[in-house]
């Protein structure tokens, strides 16, 4: 009886290693959400029904990558807010397919948001202290909706054009919302779904249709005498980084890629310029620096990538296109923007009164020759460059 109980024990211990070896999952190759290939030993696949590509969804990576027949990747999403990362087609998608990119996470099941409208927003500002005259002026445009039953809220998103990705911009009781800090010449791209909170989770309606809007006015808070509160527009600010690299294409040279990093030190260098009161390429190195700094650069590699960086600056203009083809009509500027060293790069604006822009755009080279340095001394020095990223 002993010997039977040791047999079928032997036997039950050799049908377990079977089962895990036979359960062991060969590693997948994806990508993770900093674009970076990664290995992943869990995950879900299939077909995408509308395109027929193929996808990978893994917690490990954070992403869904969809892949072409020949394995090319065409577009990676943040598994977890949907937006998209990547997109390699050669139309940028204006809609997430919410069948494919929701299905693990998600559960879709409220109605779908439609009847996206806009209205101007008109408030006042005193033209001066104590006046008891108040003046009426653009502040910002309502963009409203069909009201749904049975939801929590609803969730508003705004396409990035430069970082080819959708950007939740505010989460609402309300069947509306206003945006305001808008630049003239840009454009607005929406869209909006509903949510409704069930116990630890999310029930989720799919996007609207893609709401476009042409911005024909500046809208923003104005202060006492008429200036507007400064403010930033990034969306206009990225519709300019691509008129850039337009130029660039046109001119044979990679186009850049923009950097959330490098906008904040073009934002620093618009603020600098407008608080301080000057206008020129004055501290511009110690701006940059600061910025590296305060995301966690090492001082080698702040100091030496500002050295290799340049910036074009304007003012005044006061739509994308404006600035962009008074660069353009600029010699010093134009060798700039077609310069083919420079790999990355981005553009702000701080606008303060309806003629007060003051812009910069940063271009930085990344390149291997000049990430690495020597010093006097002989010694080589490689910039690190993930503070980035």
């Amino acid at each position: 009886m002993n010997k039977l109980k040791q047999i079928l024990t032997g036997i039950t211990f050799i049908f377990v290693i079977s089962l895990i070896l036979n359960c062991q999952v060969k590693a997948q190759e994806t990508y993770d959400l900093n674009g970076n290939k990664v290995d992943v030993i869990t995950y879900a696949g299939g077909y995408e029904k509308t395109t027929g590509y193929r996808f990978i969804s893994s917690e490990e990576s954070g992403t869904i990558a969809y892949f072409d027949n020949n394995g090319n990747l065409i577009r990676l999403v943040n598994r977890a807010t949907k937006e998209i990362i990547i997109d390699n087609e050669n139309t940028v998608s204006e809609k997430a397919t919410e069948e494919s990119t929701t299905k693990f996470s998600e559960n879709v099941t409220l109605k779908k948001v439609t009847g996206l409208k806009k209205k101007t927003v008109f408030k006042k500002y005193r033209p001066f202290k104590n006046s008891k005259e108040k003046i009426l002026y653009k502040y910002g445009l309502k963009i409203s909706w069909k009201k749904l039953s049975n939801v929590t809220g609803y969730e508003v998103y705004r396409y990035e054009v430069a970082k080819k990705c959708w950007t939740k911009i505010k989460t609402t009781k309300k069947n509306s919302c206003i945006l305001t800090g808008l630049l003239s010449g840009s454009h607005v791209k929406l869209k909006v779904r509903t949510y409704k909170n069930v116990s630890v989770e999310k029930e989720y309606g799919k996007y609207s249709k893609v709401y476009n809007i042409t911005v024909k006015d500046t809208y923003g808070k104005k202060k006492i005498g008429g200036d507007y509160k400064e403010f930033y527009d990034k969306y206009a600010s990225e519709e300019t980084f691509i008129i850039q690299n337009n130029y660039r294409k046109l001119a044979g040279v990679p186009e850049l890629k923009w950097n959330d990093v490098i906008y904040e030190a073009a934002k620093r260098r618009c603020y600098d310029m407008y608080t301080k009161e000057y206008f020129s390429h004055e501290n511009f190195r110690d701006n940059i620096y600061d910025v590296f700094i305060q995301n966690k650069a090492d001082d080698k590699s702040a100091k030496l990538l500002s050295l290799s960086s340049g910036e074009n600056i304007a003012g005044s203009f006061n739509t994308p296109k404006k600035v962009m083809k008074a660069w353009k009509s600029s010699a010093g500027h134009y060798s700039n923007i077609i310069d083919a060293d420079y790999t990355i790069g981005a553009i702000a604006c701080i606008c303060n009164s309806d003629s007060g822009r003051i812009w910069s755009s940063i271009f930085i080279d990344t390149r291997q020759n000049a990430s690495t340095h020597k010093s006097n001394d002989g010694e080589c020095y490689t910039v690190d460059y993930s503070f980035l990223y």
